[in-house]
């Protein structure tokens, strides 16, 4: 019998793509299914993997087979996002998955910066508050933006996410959605002048989800992209200054001060001067506004009117998504709306019918079929 056709990998490649992935050099060896001296022959160019173990390589690796086979890594730069953690968490590192999907993210981020330049549709740069408190940051940020409030139409926390979200993209913040899966990072953001970046987890709820999108809005606006793992076996008052900042910033855009202390007095008929003490009046108050309970905790305790032994109750699991759905059903045309959202789909058809990005280009940056592309176009122009 001849000899295994191999498949001459670049060492250095290899190397960064391993990095990349968060994967140990261990953990690589064990799902390739060799051992950890052959794997280093690979990574010294003193041998090669073949067929089969190269294609697990670039499965595992979540890379073409083709990038493996560069000369040299690709000179790209990696986004630069900070691991943050809650103070009960114990994972210290971002996990394969959660790094994919900052690198989606970031590879979306640079066509749409991109097509904004050459359609002329930039947007003006968030504004930057380095040294506000959170609480005026917020005001600023709401004067710029409609409440779901005072839409009659907004009745459930889903539609109040789907209210922020399009109200967000219409300042130019595109907003992504990632099954990034239980246990992962609750969202991350990427910095940009032109199309800044926020990423929420679908596995949470819509009312966590909404705290999230202003959480991570608070570290583009302080200009401290991270992805952040919110809790661990139990929610925890935050010791990292610019994860409390973001917090207060978030729950003060959600929740606004003279909108809460109306409700607490006239419609629970408390003083606005008795400590709250037990769950009821967060959980009254995350219902009234559509926000989690973690939220509307946070923002008592921002107001004084609560100590963060309320908040340490609070389990991780009220915020986990309710079993079924989850865009299973989806066409993958529908998924991709879903993840990429109405502005960056908006965008890359647009660019289509200008002839800006030819149809090959859409489908390869959208990683759709034809048919969905079609289906993509036809729903637009109903809505239009």
């Amino acid at each position: 019998m001849g000899k295994a056709a191999q498949v001459p990998v670049t060492p250095s490649v290899l190397e960064w793509a391993m990095e990349e992935s968060g994967y140990a050099p261990a953990e690589v060896a064990t799902k390739v299914g060799v051992s950890a001296d052959t794997l280093n022959e690979w990574l010294r160019g003193d041998s090669q993997p073949g067929m089969t173990q190269f294609r697990r390589l670039a499965t595992l690796l979540r890379r073409t087979p083709s990038t493996l086979l560069l000369p040299e890594p690709p000179s790209r730069p990696t986004p630069k996002v900070e691991f943050r953690r809650s103070p009960s968490a114990t994972r210290t590192a971002l996990t394969p998955r959660e790094r994919l999907y900052i690198r989606e993210a970031s590879r979306i981020q640079s066509l749409v910066s991109w097509l904004e330049g050459e359609m002329r549709e930039q947007v003006e740069p968030l504004p930057r508050f380095t040294n506000l408190e959170p609480e005026t940051a917020a005001a600023h940020i709401c004067a710029m933006l409609p409440h779901p409030s005072d839409d009659d139409s907004v009745q459930t926390p889903a539609q109040a996410f789907r209210w922020w979200r399009s109200s967000l993209e219409r300042l130019g913040v595109l907003v992504f959605g990632f099954p990034l899966g239980r246990g992962a990072v609750h969202g991350f953001s990427l910095s940009s002048d032109t199309a800044p970046v926020v990423a929420v987890n679908t596995w949470w709820r819509s009312e966590a989800r909404s705290f999230t999108v202003f959480h991570e809005l608070g570290h583009l606006l302080t200009g401290t992209a991270s992805a952040c793992l919110e809790a661990g076996p139990r929610f925890a008052r935050p010791t990292d200054n610019i994860e409390r900042w973001c917090e207060r910033f978030a729950a003060s855009v959600l929740l606004p001060r003279e909108a809460v202390e109306s409700f607490i007095s006239r419609q629970l008929r408390r003083p606005l001067n008795l400590r709250v003490t037990t769950l009821d009046v967060p959980t009254r108050i995350a219902t009234r506004f559509r926000v989690s309970l973690r939220a509307a905790t946070l923002r008592l305790i921002e107001m004084n009117l609560a100590e963060w032994s309320l908040y340490e109750e609070i389990q991780p699991a009220s915020e986990t998504k309710p079993k079924g759905g989850g865009g299973g059903g989806m066409e993958r045309g529908e998924l991709r709306a879903s993840q990429y959202g109405d502005r960056t789909v908006g965008l890359f058809l647009r660019a289509l019918g200008q002839d800006v990005l030819g149809r090959t280009d859409v489908l390869d940056a959208l990683n759709i079929s034809d048919s969905d592309l079609s289906k993509l176009v036809g729903r637009r122009r109903r809505t239009a």
